[in-house]
């Protein structure tokens, strides 16, 4: 699997995951129409990693202090999931082999079992909950907090990591 970090060039592609119905009421706190303004911010922010393996998948990480990441793992409904389990797991090795970051944190709204679900099976734990920390459908809604340090994922993932190797020509 080839990973790069995504340009400005890409913007059509990212804005096409993110505006999607199945994902974003899940990252948007505003309407889909916000969606490209969102994908144009991300991709200009040198602060911000916009890794997109596969075409209906992309992973935003978002700087949240000097050692730690925000992620924020965007898969459009009827993604292949093993493809898009590689995908994240891929670009989470990409983050700590390329930067100096060490740990990862995500917050998923607490509906979205398939996305919590995924977190745990990338090796993540749960660290936490807030109360009533999102909007959505209008309603005030909690929050898991999962995380991971650099260690702990590449304990977690060793034998799944052997097995997938990265292309050599990854840029970042």
């Amino acid at each position: 699997m080839n990973i790069r970090r995504q340009t400005i060039a890409d913007v059509d592609k990212i804005f096409n995951i993110l505006s999607h119905e199945s994902v974003a009421p899940f990252l948007l706190t505003e309407s889909r129409d916000t969606a490209y303004t969102v994908a144009k911010a991300f991709l200009l922010d040198s602060s911000v990693y916009v890794l997109s393996p596969e075409p209906q998948t992309c992973l935003v990480f978002t700087s949240r202090t000097n050692i730690a990441l925000t992620v924020h793992m965007c898969a459009i409904d009827g993604a292949d999931r093993a493809r898009a389990f590689d995908s994240a797991k891929h670009s989470i090795r990409w983050i700590f082999d390329n930067t100096d970051y060490t740990k990862l944190v995500g917050e998923i709204e607490v509906s979205n079992r398939r996305a919590i679900m995924g977190a745990l099976r990338c090796g993540f734990k749960k660290e936490g909950l807030l109360k009533e920390a999102i909007l959505m459908w209008g309603k005030a809604c909690d929050e898991v907090v999962v995380g991971i340090t650099k260690t702990e994922f590449f304990e977690a993932n060793k034998t799944w990591l052997d097995a997938h190797p990265l292309n050599p020509g990854i840029t970042a």
